[in-house]
């Protein structure tokens, strides 16, 4: 089972598609991280440069996850509808950029950096400086998921596809049906786990009383 998993997320590596989003990771990784490390001041050029990466950031990272929703999950992507999954990814991209990525950079500036790597600069400026990096991450997914709706709209408006329209929404009647059908399954299934521990408890109440009858 596992070297089955393996194996078919090996496959899904060497997806073309993949290998390119890895490439640009690689090269952002070279120019925002191993080239220009460093701990600049608020405002400065290099603090701009670094407010412009995590710009690119959180645009790059948004449109990889809605390509990676449309490939791995074509069901949410067809019926959670536009606002729904751009909801979902800007709060995706603001926790992988406030809890990972800064909580990285703070575990470098209080273990990593004094300990093992003195030599090179703090990650960290202020509160302040972690603070616009969140603020900017987001800003940038949010104006991708923008573009993304504003070409879904022009793509509506400019290729309309009456046939798709129905084929979503019967798609939609039909796992809300669904989804109606296995909650009702659900809440079946707990009245009967209900009814059975009521029954076991009374078995146990009417042994207790005949070993103690007092």
């Amino acid at each position: 089972m596992i070297m089955s998993k393996l194996r078919s997320l090996f496959r899904e590596f060497k997806r073309p598609s993949n290998i390119r989003i890895l490439a640009c990771a690689v090269l952002f990784a070279y120019v925002w991280g191993a080239h220009n490390w460093g701990d600049p001041a608020l405002f400065s050029n290099g603090w701009w440069f670094d407010v412009l990466g995590h710009f690119i950031f959180g645009v790059g990272l948004s449109f990889v996850m809605l390509y990676w929703i449309k490939l791995y999950a074509p069901e949410s992507y067809i019926l959670s509808g536009k606002l729904n999954i751009a909801r979902q990814i800007i709060e995706d991209v603001t926790i992988i950029e406030a809890i990972f990525w800064e909580g990285f950079e703070m575990l470098w500036d209080l273990q990593i950096q004094p300990n093992y790597a003195s030599w090179l600069a703090r990650a960290q400026n202020s509160s302040a400086d972690t603070t616009s990096d969140i603020i900017i991450t987001s800003l940038g997914a949010i104006f991708a998921m923008f573009l993304w709706w504003c070409w879904r709209k022009y793509h509506e408006k400019r290729w309309p596809n009456d046939t798709e329209k129905e084929s979503i929404e019967s798609a939609k009647a039909k796992s809300r049906a669904l989804a109606k059908e296995i909650l009702a399954t659900r809440k079946s299934h707990r009245k009967q786990i209900y009814n059975e521990f009521k029954k076991s408890l009374k078995e146990t109440v009417r042994t207790v009383k005949k070993i103690d009858p007092s």
